[in-house]
Parts: C-alpha cells; structure tokens; sequence
C-alpha cells in the first residue's frame, strides 16, 4: 500500500521491486522502477516512461526499514517474495499480489472500518492528494504519466476541498461581504 500511496508506483511494479532497486543519491533514497509482475509474470513496466527513479518519501523509508527488519535484514532479492508451503522461495518471483489482497490488505482495510477499493485507490489517492495541495504537475510526475490530462482525467478526484477553493474563489471576486 505504502509503494502505492507514497511512491505512485502500480501495483504490479510495487509486487515486483527488489531490495537492490533502491539507491541513495545527494540525501534522497529512490526506487529504481524498471519491472512489473502481472499474473506472476516478471516484463517490463507499462509504458516505457514508466521506467524511472522515483523518490521515497520519508513515511514510505520508515514502512520499508520496518518491513526489512521483519524479512531479517535482506539486501537482495524480491521485497516481497514468493512463498511454497510457508518457506520463502527467494529466487524465484514475488509474491501472488491478488492473493496478498484477499487474504491480508482487504481483510484488515475492512477490519478498520473502511471499504476495500483496490492497490490502485493509493495511487488515485496520491494524486487526488497532490492536486488538492495545487501541484498536479507533481502528481503527473509521481505517477510518471506522460501528459497531466491523464493525470486529471482518471486519477486526480475532487473533493471538498476543491468546493471550498471554488466558494473562496467566488466569495473573493465578487466584493459582496
């Protein structure tokens, strides 16, 4: 969820990063993002722009350090390895996604108290996020979209947020108090 939310990466590349994808450079940690896992298959990303250095914000560096502490400190191989009758199969490929969702993400999202909608709901979520701050260019890079109207079109939402901007907007030009 974290790779998804944080990063902006689709859940089939998130499934698919290893632990030597992340580099440090001038004080920021990045995810070399070069690979998806559709169906337990290991191709490439999407698109071909797709294939970046995305930044790791610090809530996500703090998720992966906890997280590889838990999977006993690696510095290779899948972030998220496959497992064959509960023993980690490290060389093979990453964990079933689909699999991860049912049986873990979706059960304890509703167990919160809140409605499953997908990994892809933290990447709408991000950019929704970005834009209601005024940066959809920052989203549209996050995301690693070509233009910013796929951005807008299918990824940033509105919210109340943007109905409060709009009553603030007409509220200020029309010198009515």
């Amino acid at each position: 969820m974290g790779l998804c939310f944080y990063a902006g990466l689709r859940p089939s590349e998130a499934i698919a990063i290893r632990w030597e994808d992340f580099r440090f450079k001038n004080g920021i940690w990045y995810i070399n993002v070069s690979r998806g896992c559709v169906n337990g298959t290991v191709a490439d990303t999407k698109t071909e722009d797709s294939k970046q250095h995305v930044p790791v914000a610090a809530q996500l560096g703090k998720l992966l350090q906890a997280w590889n502490q838990k999977s006993y400190r690696r510095k290779e191989g899948w972030v998220f390895p496959a497992k064959k009758g509960g023993i980690i199969n490290r060389a093979e490929k990453p964990m079933d996604l689909r699999n991860l969702c049912q049986r873990h993400m979706k059960p304890t999202v509703i167990a919160a108290g809140f409605e499953w909608r997908g990994l892809y709901a933290f990447r709408r979520g991000l950019a929704t996020h970005l834009k209601d701050m005024g940066d959809v260019m920052g989203a549209q890079a996050m995301l690693r979209h070509k233009n910013p109207e796929t951005t807008q079109e299918y990824y940033a939402k509105l919210t109340a947020a943007d109905r409060l901007r709009a009553i603030k907007f007409l509220e200020a030009g029309t010198g009515i108090t």
